[in-house]
């Protein structure tokens, strides 16, 4: 029960601190801070608690979004799947650049998600949403990812999940 509530508080911090950067920042700014906690989750605790952060961080993003209710509880269930098959062939532990190869497959996945279910309901320019979407919150959450990783390590250990 005290791992639930823990990753409940760091999924409404993470969000709450998501939509400061991006009021801050803006696109440029913008790291996806929700992904990387579901891949600490999933790398750190495993799926179980993974899948717990991104159902909630998915009904936090519905919940402020103005899309379809639901669309990014799948998409960030499928990228915590998608961080255990990556954890399986690609992730050593103690390595920095193992995680942030799992970190960018995640995002990608993340990513090309959206894409498609915003392309379903109505045109998009995909190679503007790469230059200007992707790329930038692809280098703030990769830039990010390394220090919120030793952070939440540190967290993890002190409260002992």
């Amino acid at each position: 029960m005290k791992r639930i509530l823990v990753i409940l508080g760091l999924t409404y911090f993470f969000f709450l601190l998501e939509f400061l950067l991006f009021n801050t920042f803006g696109r440029w700014g913008k790291p996806g801070l929700l992904i990387i906690l579901i891949v600490f989750l999933n790398l750190y605790l495993g799926i179980r608690y993974g899948l717990i952060c991104a159902v909630l961080s998915g009904i936090l993003k519905d919940a402020f979004s103005f899309e379809i209710f639901g669309v990014y509880i799948f998409l960030y269930m499928s990228s915590a799947f998608l961080a255990i098959i990556l954890r399986r062939n690609f992730y050593r532990p103690g390595s920095q650049l193992s995680r942030l190869v799992v970190t960018s497959g995640v995002l990608l996945f993340f990513f090309l998600g959206q894409v498609v279910l915003y392309a379903m309901n109505a045109d998009i320019d995909f190679k503007g949403s790469v230059q200007f979407v992707f790329l930038p919150e692809a280098l703030a959450t990769l830039v990010c990812a390394t220090f919120f990783f030793q952070k939440l390590k540190l967290l993890a250990d002190k409260i002992r999940l």
